[in-house]
């Protein structure tokens, strides 16, 4: 969707900004919830104001990017929330920490992993070109919001392992470069 355009590509992104904003509107509406688009690149900013201009409460909507935060900084932010619902692997990664329900929507190969590892993608991983993406979606999400603990033990038991596989990398640096 970022680097290319035809009538097929603008017509999927325009129901990409019509999903996101109406489950934004959603979640502010039946949870009481406010939203934040996290752009974790640049390039997700135009897509993030689209969301937020299509949605009726867009005042209850923020827009956050790792152009005007560092990662230490968006870890924080991740790390507050209630929810992450994501397509992006490094929000993942991040607010994994603090143990953030989370639920993907993926496109990407590093986010199916990583929500293998968790032994969160049977349950909690959508991909992008899925049926009934958004009723699927919000169905997962009231789930979580009614329910944060249902995936406190996979998010703590990943973190631990992510963690002690993390701390294998300078060896596996040394070994490669040598």
């Amino acid at each position: 969707y970022y680097f290319s355009r035809s009538p097929k590509r603008n017509e999927a992104r325009k129901r990409l900004v019509e999903g996101w904003s109406r489950i934004a509107d959603q979640v502010i509406l039946e949870h009481g919830k406010k939203t934040i688009l996290f752009c974790m690149e640049e390039l997700d900013e135009p897509l993030a104001r689209d969301i937020r201009q299509k949605m009726e409460h867009k005042d209850r909507c923020r827009i956050i990017s790792s152009r005007e935060f560092n990662a230490s900084q968006m870890t924080s932010l991740l790390g507050q929330l209630d929810l992450l619902v994501t397509s992006r692997y490094h929000a993942a990664v991040l607010s994994l920490r603090s143990r953030v329900p989370q639920i993907a929507v993926g496109h990407d190969p590093r986010l199916d992993s990583i929500y293998q590892d968790l032994g969160l993608y049977e349950d909690y991983f959508l991909s992008h070109c899925t049926p009934n993406l958004w009723k699927d979606l919000d169905e997962k999400i009231h789930l979580l919001l009614e329910d944060p603990d249902l995936q406190q033990a996979h998010l703590e038991q990943g973190y631990e392992e992510q963690l002690s596989l993390s701390q294998k990398n300078p060896i596996l640096l040394r070994e490669f470069l040598q």
